[in-house]
């Protein structure tokens, strides 16, 4: 089951300001739109409706019309204060139909994981650039990236088949998934550890692992031995970190720092995590977990995260592609105010973080 994000949390699929649940349980016919893969300028129906439009082997897709826009977002039995992908769709009078926003992120974890892929450089010379993702629940973050990088390659690595479909049926997914954007029902972790994945710049992990105990494939040295062997010293690993202690997520950086092929020294590890003041009036419940992400990269991409000056300008330079994707994600960090707007630098044994102390 691909990353959840709760939107109790002060909202999100997010992790966004607003997000909620349904208020309502209201069946209907199962309703799926045509693949598209963008929008054009769109306005819709001002009324409000909130439906499930259909229920398959856990998972439910859900639909709320408010304020104007229609939301649509996928959620799992085993979880159900976490969204697993949201998406907006507008009414297109032109067409006729409800059209995805691929142009926006409306969670906020997915924002910021789309800002810290986009602070690695391309790919190798004569190469494109290449992110792989794994847990792609509804796909809607690697279809954002895919229209927001014209050469951008994207690699899902999804094993729950139902998912797949869901996300075909219900958010725009193409059916056979080819050129820059594929999909692969395969156990994701497997796939790494065998060395099936090569040429990666980022991996991005959206599985809700860390809540509970992970697998232990997960917490295999070959697994991360093996990542970083695709990745190269100058890739980047992202993991949802949604309600993870501390100690697991310090002992899981000094895991993966363990197996980091190069130079410790130039290698940032550290969490984006809430800020000092929403964490003091937040209540985080196992209902509304505390977001984060992991993050562990090379110092001299992944070092910008502090905030400032460094930051913003990496956004409106080799990471232009991905700002309007990541804006309120880079917004917060800047200020220093929000659920993912504090870099709190983590130091494994035998090296430095290589990141100054965090803002507060």
């Amino acid at each position: 089951m691909s990353g959840g994000s709760n939107p109790q949390a002060e909202g999100n699929t997010s992790l966004r300001q607003g997000g909620t649940m349904p208020d309502s349980d209201d069946s209907s016919e199962d309703f799926c739109l045509e693949e598209i893969f963008g929008a054009t300028e769109l306005r819709c129906s001002p009324t409000k409706q909130t439906r499930t439009l259909h229920r398959e082997g856990g998972w439910s897709v859900t639909e709320r019309r408010k304020g104007g826009v229609m939301t649509r977002w996928l959620v799992h039995e085993d979880a159900p204060s976490l969204d697993q992908s949201r998406v907006e769709l507008s009414y297109d009078e032109g067409q006729g139909r409800e059209v995805f926003n691929r142009r926006k992120l409306t969670a906020l974890h997915l924002q910021a994981m789309a800002m810290v892929a986009a602070l690695v450089p391309d790919g190798p010379p004569g190469g494109l650039p290449r992110i792989c993702v794994l847990g792609g629940g509804g796909m809607v973050l690697p279809m954002a990236l895919v229209e927001a990088h014209e050469e951008l390659e994207v690699l899902v690595l999804e094993q729950d088949g139902i998912a797949i479909n869901l996300a075909q049926r219900f958010f725009g997914l193409p059916s056979e998934p080819a050129g820059r954007l594929r999909v692969k029902e395969a156990d994701g972790l497997a796939f790494i550890t065998d060395g099936r994945l090569s040429g990666a710049n980022a991996l991005l992990i959206d599985v809700d692992f860390l809540r509970t105990s992970p697998p232990a494939a997960f917490l295999s040295p070959d697994l991360w031995r093996s990542a970083w062997r695709s990745l190269g010293t100058g890739g980047v690993i992202v993991l949802n970190a949604l309600g993870a202690s501390d100690q697991r997520l310090e002992s899981l950086a000094e895991l993966i720092t363990s197996e980091y092929q190069g130079r410790r020294s130039e290698l940032a590890v550290g969490v984006l995590e809430p800020s000092a003041e929403l964490d003091k009036s937040a209540s985080w419940t196992p209902f509304r977990p505390r977001p984060g992400l992991l993050v562990l990269g090379p110092l001299e991409h992944i070092g910008v995260l502090r905030g400032g000056d460094d930051l913003e300008s990496a956004m409106n330079g080799r990471a232009h592609w991905a700002a309007a994707l990541a804006a309120q994600a880079v917004r917060e960090l800047l200020a220093g105010i929000g659920l993912l707007a504090k870099w709190r630098p983590i130091a494994p044994s035998g090296g430095p973080s290589g990141a100054d102390e965090g803002r507060g």
